[in-house]
């Protein structure tokens, strides 16, 4: 199992991983078709969801407002974007739409 640290960069930074077996030879491993191994973004943070309950108990099917701070797509196509209510084992995931960087 491999484990890799990554440094607090500024938010959008290209950044290569580098991997060695022996700690002196080090190769960098960067996806076919990029010049970066990954971009570094400030984790999403919720502050705040209302009505205060996930979809499985609403009673009329109303709409959930997801708020908080760093909520980003990477390359500008949400079209994928899920949310999920609940322990990762057990939750319910459901599709979302950005609306900007503060709300779901």
């Amino acid at each position: 199992m491999f484990t890799y640290l990554t440094p607090a960069a500024d938010d959008g930074t290209e950044l290569i991983l580098q991997t060695s077996w022996n700690g002196q030879n080090w190769q960098d491993i960067i996806p076919t078709g990029k010049d970066y191994s990954y971009l570094y973004y400030d984790a999403p943070e919720v502050t705040g969801i209302n009505p205060h309950f996930g979809p499985v108990k609403s009673p009329n099917g109303e709409m959930v407002t997801i708020s908080g701070k760093n909520f980003k797509c990477p390359n500008d196509d949400c079209s994928e974007l899920r949310v999920r209510f609940g322990s990762p084992e057990f939750g319910t995931s459901m599709r979302g739409s950005l609306i900007n960087d503060s709300t779901i």
